[in-house]
């Protein structure tokens, strides 16, 4: 009724407590959810036969329970009792005694299913009784069977799921929330041991998966530079030269002449080249968001914590693997051993030149190590 009730409404929640406790306590060993609904209505000083109460019941509530004093101010809180009772009442009408009560716990499979026709305040109320069973069977000395299983988890409660939590861990069971989104209650519940995450195709769940699962540092390549670069050289130049000189007196002349050729040519070619890369130090995510929103149906990422280090995996979990041809959910047959004799491995095709000696024949003794056995049978092209 408190469940999701600020912390100021304590002293509501405390009276209806004691409302509840008392009227259970009259009600004996008997007390069903039909029982105290018609308590409570008598309380109200409701119209009706109620016969689920006895007669000598019906008195005993109405003169002995609480004073009317009490039954007048405490009047809004046997109305809101009364209000959240009676739509149970016809929901819990089959569990009579021939029917027996259902025990959670026993071992075998026990499965409690809510089928979600329209969301309503029973149905509401219906997860939180059922929780709320959970934590007291929980509580209990009595020995509890796990591993629970509880699918759907999205609306219930952060302090029923985190106490749920609490006694699963102290009790020694193993507990397998299931959400359908990452918010809220989700967002609040996950860290604890072994995390699964499928396919989150809202944006800013798939960023809180992957923020949930960390980032790390690595080393990235960041620049790549290539260069090719070349020069070429071209010269050349001619030069000619000419001269002609006369001298003498009269009766004698000299005739001198004089030519240079000069040709050159210069040719220079070179290429270099250079590559390098670069790598930088980056904290990235371990899974980005876009793997989260792009993973398959069938696929999910397995994220362990607390063991030093952390662990990702990817698992395929698609249910149509067990009609696979040739796979089987049972154990393995035990094959029988073959028989030694034909196990025997030959060099050849040949039997007589074993590999090794059978069983039951005996190796000869040879002093010189394996020299004199290799050499007596092993061919020539297998020494």
């Amino acid at each position: 009724m408190h469940g999701d009730a600020p912390a100021g409404r304590r002293a509501d929640r405390a009276q209806d407590d004691r409302i509840l406790s008392t009227v259970c306590r009259a009600l004996g060993e008997d007390v069903t959810i039909r029982r105290i609904a018609a308590a409570v209505s008598v309380l109200l000083d409701e119209p009706g036969d109620f016969p689920e109460l006895s007669e000598a019941e019906r008195e005993h509530i109405t003169d002995s329970l609480f004073a009317d004093e009490f039954r007048r101010q405490a009047h809004p809180n046997l109305r809101r009792i009364e209000s959240h009772l009676y739509p149970l009442r016809e929901l819990f009408a089959a569990t009579d005694q021939e029917q027996g009560r259902h025990e959670l716990g026993k071992p075998g499979l026990t499965c409690l299913v809510y089928e979600n026709a329209a969301y309503n305040v029973r149905e509401e109320l219906l997860k939180e009784l059922v929780l709320q069973g959970l934590v007291q069977r929980l509580a209990s000395p009595e020995p509890f069977v796990g591993p629970l299983v509880v699918a759907g988890a999205d609306d219930l409660s952060h302090r029923h799921i985190e106490r749920l939590t609490d006694l699963c861990v102290r009790r020694g069971v193993r507990l397998v929330l299931m959400f359908r989104h990452l918010r809220d209650s989700a967002v609040r519940a996950v860290g604890a041991d072994v995390v699964a995450f499928m396919r989150l195709s809202n944006h800013e769940e798939a960023a809180r998966a992957a923020d949930f699962i960390g980032r790390q540092h690595t080393f990235v390549l960041s620049q790549l530079t290539r260069t090719l670069g070349g020069s070429q050289t071209h010269s050349q130049g001619d030069s000619l030269g000419f001269s002609d000189q006369t001298s003498g007196a009269l009766w004698q002349k000299r005739v001198s002449v004089g030519r240079s050729w000069t040709h050159t040519r210069t040719v220079a070619d070179s290429t270099n080249w250079n590559e390098s890369q670069g790598e930088q130090r980056v904290y990235e995510y371990v899974v980005e968001p876009r793997t989260l929103q792009d993973l398959p149906d069938y696929a999910l990422i397995e994220v362990t914590q607390g063991t030093g280090r952390l662990s990702v995996r990817s698992v395929e979990c698609n249910p149509d693997i067990v009609s696979l041809p040739r796979v089987t959910t049972g154990p393995l047959p035990d094959l029988p051993l073959p028989d030694p004799a034909q196990a025997a491995a030959y060099l050849s095709g040949e039997p007589g030149t074993p590999l090794r000696n059978l069983p039951g024949q005996p190796r000869p003794d040879y002093d010189d190590d394996e020299s004199e056995w290799a050499e007596e049978h092993y061919p020539e092209g297998w020494r």
